[in-house]
């Protein structure tokens, strides 16, 4: 972990130095149909939700962090639309992909790794004491969202999925490097202008959640190309 100084810097040089195993550039070259379907089933778990997490923390935040996160929360839940919440996209993606887009339909077929990192993000989330893990989480999460993003768009436009699900991710190849910007310097940014003694567990938070992407990219990849 960096040593408190210029945080963004220190930030975005910690998640780039991360070297984990790719599962969206399997997917992007080389993954089967119902390999990228499997994926698709199991996050269904996460992104049926998404964001909900982020906001659990909201009234354990100050008025200038509680602020910020409310700005990127309102692009995650649409602008006011309701057809544009990105929960919203991956459902409509299901569904034309002909898997269920109901909540947790397939929950008892996700690896652990999948349990384990939707826990961890509701967990951060619901306790005070963790907000800044919880943040550290939502930056990390965001930093390494775009280029994948791209590369499993890429993917599903290779196997010919519909055009609902092809959207969903290239809606995140553009928001989610707005997005990072906005969770790494405005929201931990002022999180950590107010609170400095938090640095420890923002980056806490990014560390774990490299290490649940790493983990399930790990066990997926392992299935798939063993």
């Amino acid at each position: 972990m960096p040593e408190p100084g210029n945080f963004a810097e220190d930030f975005f040089a910690f998640v780039a130095d991360h070297d984990g195993p790719s599962l969206a550039a399997h997917i992007h070259r080389s993954a089967s149909d119902d390999q990228v379907r499997e994926f698709l089933r199991h996050k269904s778990i996460y992104h049926l939700k998404e964001s909900d997490h982020t906001t659990w923390v909201i009234p354990r935040l100050s008025d200038t962090v509680k602020a910020a996160v409310m700005e990127l929360q309102y692009d995650e839940y649409g602008g006011g639309n309701p057809h544009r919440l990105h929960a919203h996209l991956f459902a409509q993606g299901l569904a034309a992909s002909g898997l269920s887009a109901e909540y947790g339909a397939y929950i008892d077929e996700v690896p652990v790794e999948v349990l384990e990192q939707n826990n961890v993000m509701s967990l951060f989330g619901l306790n005070r004491r963790l907000r800044a893990a919880s943040l550290g989480f939502l930056a990390a999460f965001e930093a390494t969202s775009s280029s994948p993003s791209r590369k499993i768009a890429g993917g599903l436009e290779r196997l010919g999925f519909p055009a609902e699900m092809v959207e969903y991710y290239t809606e995140h190849v553009e928001a989610d490097a707005v997005h990072e910007q906005l969770a790494v310097r405005t929201i931990c940014g002022a999180l950590l202008a107010e609170e400095p003694s938090l640095h420890e567990d923002v980056f806490f938070g990014a560390w774990t959640s490299l290490d649940q992407d790493d983990r399930y990219a790990q066990r997926m990849l392992g299935a798939w190309t063993s």
